[in-house]
């Protein structure tokens, strides 16, 4: 597998040492020639409300950092990077220099390197658009359910048929691939309300590729 680093500093509630370890993050990996680098989400700290760090100022200074990378730095969204931001998910995707919320990052030496979004059926979806008020009908049909929190989310059936796509063309070419998201998919990760809205359905859905 080519050389990668994933990268992940949890926010807390001083930003300043988020962006240090990130800083630090940035310094430690610019010693390896990598092929990429990649954020798993919620990089930045503030609530877009809370005076004296709006999250558009953490999202500057935080990208900022991420921008002395050699390597190309890549980003999967996670929920504290759209509940903090009183931008819409469309322009927070676009200022990620991101095309989609969800992508393929490359493919090298057998491998494929994929993006999901579990922030794509959430409260965090675009106003209006179909994939919120799926998010909101599961919340409210599920109320009991330990994963049914505002910051959770899941996969719309688009996103399933494209990551079906690639994973039926990595088949055919021999690849292996390795699947990078915010919130996880396996209890086993995670306590019961952190996994994805519809995690039972995901991970049967990839166990169909384990080939």
């Amino acid at each position: 597998m080519p050389p990668s680093l994933i990268w992940w500093v949890p926010p807390g509630p001083d930003f300043m040492l988020l962006l240090l370890a990130s800083s630090k993050c940035v310094q430690t990996w610019n010693s390896f020639d990598l092929k990429f680098a990649l954020s798993l989400g919620d990089i930045v700290d503030g609530d877009a409300e809370r005076e004296g760090s709006p999250a558009e100022k953490e999202l500057k200074e935080i990208l900022a950092v991420a921008e002395k990378s050699k390597a190309k730095v890549f980003h999967a969204p996670g929920n504290h990077d759209f509940d903090s931001s009183s931008m819409d998910k469309g322009a927070l995707i676009q200022k990620l220099g991101m095309d989609n919320s969800y992508y393929v990052i490359g493919e090298w030496s057998g491998w494929k390197f994929m993006v999901i979004d579990t922030t794509d059926v959430s409260v965090a979806a675009l106003e209006g658009s179909q994939n919120r008020q799926d998010a909101l009908d599961w919340l409210s049909s599920h109320p009991s359910a330990p994963n049914a929190q505002y910051w959770n989310g899941g996969l719309s059936e688009k996103q399933i048929q494209w990551i079906a796509s690639e994973l039926a063309d990595s088949r055919e070419k021999k690849q292996k691939c390795v699947i990078f998201g915010h919130n996880p998919v396996c209890e086993e990760t995670a306590d019961d309300m952190h996994v994805l809205f519809d995690h039972e359905r995901v991970k049967s859905f990839f166990a169909e590729y384990r080939d």
